[in-house]
């Protein structure tokens, strides 16, 4: 294994670990470099707010002006996601192929007319034929490389299928994710946008479809015979939690249904619910969310110190981990409700405070 190629990895292929592990990672198009936030420092209290970490290409190296650290590329990759020189050169030869790492070589794949009310002209991403038709477009593998290294094509609870479409007005160019009902059809459905194909126009990471009611995902895969439903924050959270699903969204004053999903989640009357939000150590908007949680009377899942002060959510650890379930005995065993969630919580308000304090 030739490991000199370790001094120049593809810039592709760091972007795309960029926007993996570096916190809220955005473009700079005036100077073509990318900026985040520092997964090795976290930066304390500008976490979310302030973007210290950049990757410059052209230099090929990084710098955080939090922590002052630099790194050339490969370095900084094995030093927030557990990869080591063999897996990186094993991922770059392999972004050659990408497609081929989406399917089996026994997949059998029909097929179908596609009438679902998705983003026009849709490509089924899961499809092997419609993937392989499409190949030349360079949107469509990058398409393919995001659903992989985020593990989205393993997780134990993804959905049946992904979509890219290539002329719709709104949603061109962007992952698209649907949102089905219990009886298996597409009602609803958010896009997110890609790391290589990011807009100029001020457009949310996320956006959903519009003149839709907003529903539950993955409520169509919830088991009944599970004593908890999970509900997280986004749908990529929730692919890596069984019987979970996701309400798309928080604010400090917590989230709860709109009159759609309340009768959606009601049909499941016989499962407690159990908010899992972003880590509480790191994310103040989570902190003070399950708090509003806490007092409505819901159950609630409490980061552990040791996971909680080093990823932010459920799909970072996942994929530093190299999961595709997020472990039900930790679930279970940091859910509580009452007052010893409170007294939970208040531990991390505790450590919160005492960082931020002068």
């Amino acid at each position: 294994m030739d490991f000199s190629l370790l001094n120049n990895l593809p810039e592709t292929y760091v972007v795309n670990n960029f926007y993996s592990y570096a916190g809220f990672p955005t473009y700079n198009r005036h100077d073509n470099n990318y900026i985040g936030c520092c997964p090795v420092c976290r930066e304390g209290n500008s976490w979310g707010r302030k973007k210290r970490l950049y990757y410059f290409p052209h230099q090929n190296y990084l710098y955080c002006h939090n922590c002052g650290e630099s790194w050339n590329p490969a370095d900084w990759i094995k030093e927030v996601s557990d990869k080591d020189n063999c897996d990186i050169l094993n991922e770059v030869k392999s972004e050659e192929y990408p497609i081929d790492l989406m399917f089996n070589d026994d997949d059998f794949v029909v097929e179908h007319e596609n009438n679902d009310p998705i983003p026009e002209d849709s490509i089924d991403l899961t499809d092997k034929q419609q993937v392989l038709y499409y190949k030349d477009e360079k949107v469509v593998l990058e398409a393919i490389k995001f659903i992989r290294n985020r593990r989205l094509n393993t997780a134990i609870n993804k959905p049946d299928a992904y979509y890219l479409s290539l002329v719709d007005k709104i949603h061109k160019n962007r992952l698209c994710i649907p949102f089905k009902d219990v009886n298996g059809n597409i009602i609803h459905y958010q896009t997110r946008e890609l790391p290589n194909y990011k807009s100029f126009d001020g457009s949310p990471n996320y956006l959903s479809k519009k003149y839709s009611d907003k529903s539950l995902f993955n409520i169509d895969k919830v088991d009944p015979n599970l004593d908890n439903i999970y509900i997280t924050e986004g749908p990529i959270d929730a692919m890596f939690v069984k019987n979970g699903i996701a309400n798309c969204g928080i604010t400090k004053k917590g989230r709860e249904f709109n009159d759609f999903q309340r009768k959606q989640i009601e049909s499941f009357w016989m499962c407690d619910i159990v908010w899992v939000l972003d880590s509480q150590w790191i994310d103040n908007t989570s902190l003070e969310a399950t708090e509003k949680m806490i007092e409505k009377g819901y159950k609630v899942f409490i980061w552990p110190k040791e996971l909680g002060t080093k990823v932010k959510d459920i799909n970072e650890l996942c994929m530093k981990k190299q999961l595709d379930e997020f472990p039900q005995k930790i679930l279970q065993k940091y859910t509580f409700e009452g007052l010893s969630a409170q007294m939970e919580l208040s531990l991390i308000q505790d450590y919160v405070k005492q960082l931020h304090s002068p």
